[in-house]
């Protein structure tokens, strides 16, 4: 079986922001039951994983799951933070790395709108260098549909490229605004061209994500974060929840590596969400599309653009 994974970062500091992991181990130490005073062993596993500058560990474990291609986000942190490094900079690592990599990587520039015309100027060159798409990040601060991205989405029009748009809860320190599906949805509507792939909305308000992408066909919902909701069924729920909507050729397969590699290799996070499929008596085509097939169409690896 063919493997793309729809949603995966570099393991490194350079990428994510040290600021952001210190609160996502505050809310990892609660979410865990354990008392605070173990906050500082939660960080020091939590910066452990990003450890992977170069992707040599991730290219091995890609490898041994089986996984074709992923796609490599890198997210604009640098009006919300300031422990990041400049977008230009973090834009000629990326290149560098899939460069190295150049049949195992699929890169989507990260920017934040309210960059402006820089932004704009950024973005068709990180495209002329080789990227594939775009990658938004809401909590940071803005709309998915504010009219500021809709230079944006006319690049994307007008190259036949994805957006990939964060939804759901992010880091404590980060406005939750702008970060539910419908969010979305002007944006989806003004640009039909455009296909919109809402980051964890397979699993994350998966009701909302699962009406719009049945209404709005350029809407896609990828499923990375899926580990988080096993344990309690939800993810059960929602995969059956998709399937008898009719929408299983709009979901897509994703990781979110390195956030969930303390728990599960890259392999696992596979054979878990095969597993899930069959329990929820999804048919081979429908597994073999949301592993494959729909990424494959939307990111053009089969020269399939939608109209």
């Amino acid at each position: 079986m063919r493997i793309i994974d729809c949603h995966a970062h570099i393991a490194s500091f350079d990428f994510l922001p040290k600021s952001f992991f210190n609160a996502r181990s505050q809310t990892v130490t609660r979410q865990l039951g354990f008392p605070e005073q173990n906050i500082d062993r939660v960080k020091e596993l939590l910066f452990g994983l990003l450890n992977d500058t170069d992707a040599d560990i991730w290219i091995e474990e890609k490898r041994n799951a089986g996984i074709e291609k992923s796609v490599l986000l890198v997210i604009d942190f640098g009006l919300a933070f300031d422990d990041v490094l400049p977008i230009q900079e973090l834009t000629d690592k990326c290149i560098k790395i899939v460069q190295k990599n150049p049949h195992s990587f699929i890169p989507f520039f990260g920017i934040d709108p309210r960059r402006g015309l820089y932004g704009v100027t950024l973005f068709e060159q990180a495209i002329t260098a080789g990227f594939k798409g775009l990658k938004l990040y809401p909590p940071c601060g803005f709309s998915p549909s504010d009219p500021s991205l809709f230079p944006y989405y006319k690049l994307c029009e007008l190259q036949q490229i994805p957006v990939l748009i964060h939804t759901g809860p992010s880091s404590s320190l980060l406005s939750f605004k702008g970060c539910l599906p419908s969010d979305t949805d002007d944006a989806a509507r003004m640009f039909p061209k455009v296909n919109f792939i809402l980051g964890h909305a397979g699993v994350v308000n998966y009701k909302e994500a699962s009406l719009m992408a049945q209404y709005r066909s350029n809407i896609y919902l990828d499923l990375s974060g899926f580990q988080c909701h096993i344990a309690n069924d939800e993810l059960y729920k929602a995969l059956h929840y998709h399937l008898k909507s009719k929408v299983g050729r709009q979901l897509l397969f994703g990781t979110d590596w390195p956030i969930h590699r303390l728990a599960n290799s890259q392999k696992q996070c596979v054979a878990l969400l095969k597993e899930a499929l069959h329990k929820v008596e999804a048919k081979p085509k429908e597994i073999d599309d949301i592993f494959y097939g729909n990424a494959a169409e939307i990111l053009n690896l089969r020269k399939l653009v939608k109209k």
